[in-house]
């Protein structure tokens, strides 16, 4: 099977967004500043794949960054997979001065 161009820049894009995606949590696992963390969201979604269906989650946060800020923000990582959060719970994340927009979580307090 041979790839047309536009295929070829589909699948490039998708590799290139991916590695940078691997790259910032890689980053953010080893540099990134630690700090507490409030659950103010949880949302439920089913993401549909032709015939199948997979239930995803996504977790929003608060925290206060190294400057004082409060930051509300989704939480990042490479997985949409239940963290078994619920609202109001502390968690622990980590996050890049200038990437705050993608916490990792670290651990539930």
């Amino acid at each position: 099977m041979q790839l047309d161009w536009f295929s070829i820049i589909i699948i490039t894009a998708v590799v290139l967004v991916g590695g940078y995606a691997i790259v910032i949590q890689i980053l953010t696992k080893k540099k990134g500043i630690e700090t507490e963390a409030v659950v103010t969201n949880v949302r439920e979604s089913w993401d549909h794949h032709g015939e199948h269906a997979t239930l995803s989650y996504t977790y929003s946060v608060e925290f206060r960054n190294e400057d004082g800020e409060t930051v509300v923000t989704a939480l990042g990582g490479l997985s949409d997979a239940k963290k078994d959060l619920e609202v109001g719970d502390r968690i622990v994340i980590k996050y890049l001065k200038d990437k705050q927009e993608y916490p990792i979580m670290v651990r539930k307090l």
